[in-house]
C-alpha cells in the first residue's frame, strides 16, 4: 500500500486480522461442521430417495417369483433377484461390492430369511391347499424379505458413508424391523 493512502503500519493490520480470525474461528468451524452435517444428511436422503424405487421394483419382482407354484424354482429366482438388487444398490451408493463383503452382510441377514422362505416353500407340497397357501405365503414373504434386505443394505451403505460399519446385531435388528413393516404392508395388499 502506498504511504500516501495513510497506511503507515508495516504489517498492514495483520495482527488485528489474526486476532479477529482467532476470535471467530471457533464459530466459523462450528458453522462449517453444522453445514457439513446437513449436507451429509441431504446426501443420504438423496441416496434413500434414489434407492426406494429400485427396492420396490425388486420386491415386487421377488414377490412374483416367490408366488410361483413350482418348488425350488422360486428360491433360485429369488436369490438372483436379491443379488441383482444388492449390486444395483451398491452402484447407486458408489460402493464396491466385493464377494467377501456381500457374503459378510448376507450371512448376517440371510440364514433366518432362508429358513423362513424354506418353511413357507414346504407348504407348497401339501396336497390340495398347499399350492395355494404356499404360493401366497411365499410370494408375500419373498416380497417383504427383499424389501427389508434392500433397506438393510441402504442402512449399511449409509453407515459406511458416515465412517463406520454397523455391527452385525445392529444390522440384524434393522433388518427385522424393516421386515416386520414390509410383512404388514404385504399382508394389507393381499
Amino acid at each position: 500500500t502506498p504511504s500516501e493512502e495513510g497506511f503507515n503500519d508495516p504489517d498492514y493490520g495483520g495482527p488485528y486480522l489474526r486476532e479477529v480470525l482467532i476470535e471467530l474461528l471457533p464459530t466459523a468451524f462450528r458453522q462449517t461442521m453444522l453445514s457439513l452435517a446437513d449436507a451429509s444428511r441431504d446426501l443420504q436422503d438423496f441416496f434413500a430417495r434414489q434407492a426406494l424405487p429400485y427396492i420396490l421394483a425388486y420386491s415386487t419382482l421377488a414377490g412374483s417369483a416367490g408366488a410361483l407354484p413350482v418348488p425350488l424354482v422360486d428360491l433360485l429366482l429369488l436369490s438372483g433377484i436379491q443379488s441383482r438388487m444388492v449390486i444395483h444398490l451398491a452402484q447407486l451408493y458408489g460402493q464396491s461390492l466385493t464377494g467377501q463383503r456381500f457374503l459378510e452382510i448376507a450371512s448376517t441377514l440371510g440364514l433366518g430369511m432362508l429358513m423362513r422362505q424354506g418353511s413357507r416353500m414346504l407348504l407348497k407340497y401339501i396336497p390340495l391347499i398347499g399350492p395355494v397357501l404356499g404360493t401366497v405365503a411365499s410370494g408375500a414373504l419373498a416380497g417383504a424379505s427383499t424389501f427389508a434386505l434392500g433397506k438393510a443394505f441402504c442402512y449399511y451403505y449409509r453407515a459406511v458413508h458416515q465412517g463406520h460399519v454397523p455391527q452385525p446385531e445392529e444390522l440384524r435388528r434393522y433388518y427385522r424391523s424393516e421386515l416386520a413393516r414390509a410383512e404388514l404392508a404385504w399382508k394389507n395388499k393381499a
